[in-house]
């Protein structure tokens, strides 16, 4: 809603899309379900990982390493018989980029095989943990070697790997093929193995294919895992991010326009009008809450009309009573007068007329008391200020009463219709008081503000009362009543007799109304 966007642009000073609940709910929805997505990626990342260190160092790999080389010694045996040892290089390096270390998900732990029909210069991190490989004559003197360079071609293997090699070389010799007791781990968390290279026609060992591989569990192998799911770490919470957005700001948009709609009746409610009511919504929490709220609306409308019947009621019983009390009973003194008046004009002219003038008097009383019901009947300026000066300069030119109106614009500006009822009537009430009994020739109206409290003294220099004796007359009550009814209302009375009257009314203030921008 517009007014709603200018509150929120005013409170924050940014635009209010960045304050209001959709952007709270589509910043939270996205949020959750970035979060859940790295969190997924973190269990997957660790499961992946344990499977990982769980299985690269099991008893299986070596085997599947030793069977691997086995299943290549064919490609290097015609070379082998010719010391051929450029092209046994060419092979070990062919053979580097066609090896193949993968995690086997379904179950058979890390697998190691190799393809020389091709080469992938993509290497995988765990390819990467295939350190030297060599070729070997019989005796162990090396033929071709990838990783062991500072070691010439001729030189003796056994002084580069003295004592793992020098078990498996024995080994290798005697013609054993079963993998088990072709692969040895050495002290440097290193794999050794080897695969002896038979001829084909005599059948007997003509050479040795070895190879090392690091099996240590360290940074590099977490951070060779780590950058091998790096793109899909990366683009997931991308990915999520631009879903959550959108989602977010769909189920978000949503959610606000209906509590638009239900704030939007709950202003108009503020303003006094009850007739709009909250959008229909679907029966969940905020179709229930906006039903209650209509269903609230209507009450209050009722009570409201209630209230106004009964005021309207209460206010007619009031003025009739005044009349009854004032007017009537003056009416009939005056009607008394004229007829005594009437009986002795022709006797004695003289007393005729003082009973004429004690009725003209009494008709300028009922005039007067006529007037202060027709004040109380009028209209009400929409300034309490504005109101009780003009209330106080038409009372004091009827009456002849000098009245010093003070500070009068400590009232609220924009006081409710309630307030300003009750202030103009208490006013009104205490002024015909002090015009009916008290003999004043002198009244003081002032108000005075004191932080949330403000408060309006009406005060005279008449002749007083005893407030213990004479505190139960009708208008007193009225006024306390009035009083009491406004937010932290309290009702002071102060006199004495030939001390005067004040009385005082505080409630708490009212924050003045400022118009939003649309």
């Amino acid at each position: 809603m517009p007014h709603i966007y200018q509150q929120l642009k005013a409170l924050s000073g940014r635009p209010a899309f960045f304050r209001g609940l959709r952007w709270k709910l589509t910043r939270t929805y996205t949020l959750v379900t970035v979060a859940a997505i790295l969190s997924l990626q973190a269990v997957v990342y660790a499961v992946v990982l344990t499977f990982l260190l769980s299985h690269f160092r099991s008893a299986e790999f070596p085997l599947q390493v030793a069977q691997t080389l086995q299943s290549a010694t064919p490609q290097f045996r015609p070379h082998l018989a010719q010391a051929n040892s450029s092209a046994l290089a060419m092979l070990l390096q062919q053979f580097r980029f066609s090896v193949n270390v993968a995690v086997d998900v379904q179950g058979k732990g890390v697998r190691f095989n190799h393809n020389f029909q091709g080469s992938d210069d993509s290497r995988d991190f765990l390819d990467n943990r295939v350190r030297a490989l060599c070729l070997t004559d019989l005796a162990g003197k090396i033929l071709a070697s990838i990783g062991v360079d500072d070691l010439p071609n001729g030189a003796e293997l056994i002084s580069r790997w003295p004592e793992a090699s020098r078990s498996l070389l024995l080994t290798a010799q005697r013609s054993v093929i079963d993998p088990a007791q072709l692969s040895v781990k050495t002290a440097g968390e290193n794999l050794l193995v080897v695969a002896p290279i038979f001829d084909e026609a005599t059948g007997k060992v003509q050479g040795l294919f070895w190879a090392r591989l690091d099996v240590s569990l360290d940074w590099d192998l977490l951070l060779g895992a780590l950058n091998e799911l790096f793109y899909p770490l990366l683009w997931l919470p991308l990915e999520g991010l631009m879903i959550g957005l959108a989602f977010g700001y769909v189920a978000a948009r949503q959610l606000t326009r209906q509590l638009n709609g239900i704030a939007h009746a709950a202003q108009q409610w503020e303003q006094g009008d009850f007739r709009p009511r909250a959008p229909e919504q679907p029966k969940d929490e905020l179709g229930v809450l906006g039903e209650q709220l209509n269903q609230m609306a209507t009450k209050l409308q009722e009570q409201i009309a209630l209230k106004q019947n009964l005021a309207a009621l209460e206010e007619r019983n009031r003025l009739a009573r005044e009349l009854h009390d004032t007017v009537k009973q003056q009416l009939f003194a005056c009607a008394m007068q004229i007829s005594a008046a009437q009986r002795v004009l022709d006797a004695n002219p003289t007393a005729a007329r003082n009973y004429l003038n004690e009725s003209a008097a009494l008709a300028g009383q009922m005039q007067q008391e006529l007037t202060t019901v027709i004040q109380e009947l009028s209209p009400l300026p929409q300034s309490p200020s504005i109101g009780l000066s003009s209330l106080a300069a038409e009372w004091s030119r009827q009456t002849g009463i000098a009245i010093e109106v003070q500070n009068v614009e400590a009232l609220p500006v924009n006081a409710s219709p309630a307030l300003n009822l009750a202030l103009t009537r208490i006013t009104q009430e205490a002024l015909a008081n002090i015009a009916r009994h008290s003999q004043a020739t002198h009244v003081t109206l002032q108000a005075a503000g004191n932080g949330s409290t403000t408060s309006l003294a009406i005060g005279d220099n008449g002749q007083g009362f005893d407030p213990v004796v004479a505190t139960t007359g009708m208008g007193l009550q009225s006024m306390r009543q009035r009083a009491l009814s406004l937010p932290g209302g309290r009702f002071e009375l102060s006199s004495a007799p030939d001390k005067g009257v004040c009385i005082r009314v505080y409630f708490n203030s009212e924050p003045t109304e400022k118009t939003n921008e649309s």
